[in-house]
């Protein structure tokens, strides 16, 4: 960290300013204060190219132009890393020796077709380039200090040995139970096993039966007898 710190600082002190207006860009040895311009200048360069990755080793197109003050350098990335057909190949348009990701990557097919956003877009790179390396120099005391306590570490007993042994066991204990319930036939009872507690047996109220009911007796309807019947 301290290295990129220290590199990235060093390019940043040639940032100059070309927001707005200020704008000015050189692209194989043609001055441009328009971004519109630059644009279409890069992608006219990227149409006349022949792009071709080569499948393990990036190739360096070298400097194609400047901007913001530093120079802007194309590189065609290897297939292998890229991933993309050796005939449309991907280019990485960044400032030497900055980070990976203060680097624009298109493949040579958007670039050729590209406008004014890939010049704001090298411009965002660039500024970034100034900021990062102030966080890091910022990190710096940080991380330094881990990194002390990691070597005054080393080859020292885990601090917390005793906590980690502890769970190990109680993990060894529920792998037991967990296969002795797993061996247990589908006819043996629970709590059979030593280190099973029985279940307890609940008492069932025996079913009751209902009552029988006497048949049914059939009465015989007495016939109403009529005053001029009495007497017969």
């Amino acid at each position: 960290m301290r290295t990129n710190a220290q590199t990235l600082a060093q390019i940043a002190t040639h940032t100059q300013d070309v927001s707005g207006e200020k704008f000015t860009m050189t692209l194989h040895g043609h001055h441009y204060t328009e971004r519109a311009k630059a644009g279409d200048a890069i992608a006219y360069w990227a149409r006349g190219t022949n792009f071709r990755s080569q499948y393990q080793n990036d190739i360096d197109l070298g400097q194609i132009g400047s901007l913001a003050g530093h120079p802007l350098n194309a590189t065609i990335i290897a297939m292998e890393t890229s991933g993309q057909p050796p005939h449309n190949p991907l280019v990485r348009l960044h400032v030497p020796g900055a980070l990976e990701n203060h680097a624009v990557r298109l493949t040579a097919s958007e670039l050729a077709t590209t406008d004014h956003r890939v010049i704001t877009s090298l411009e965002a790179k660039i500024t970034a380039i100034g900021r990062d390396a102030a966080g890091f120099h910022k990190q710096l005391p940080l991380r330094e200090t881990e990194l002390a306590e990691a070597e005054a570490n080393l080859g020292r007993p885990f601090k917390h040995a005793h906590l980690l042994t502890l769970t190990r066991e109680q993990i060894t204990d529920v792998d037991r139970r967990i296969a002795a319930r797993d061996d247990r036939t589908p006819d043996e009872p629970a709590g059979s096993r030593l280190d099973e507690e029985p279940t307890p047996q609940h008492a069932t109220t025996p079913t009751r039966q209902p009552a029988r009911m006497p048949a049914r007796q059939h009465w015989r309807t007495p016939t109403p007898v009529v005053d001029g019947d009495r007497g017969r």
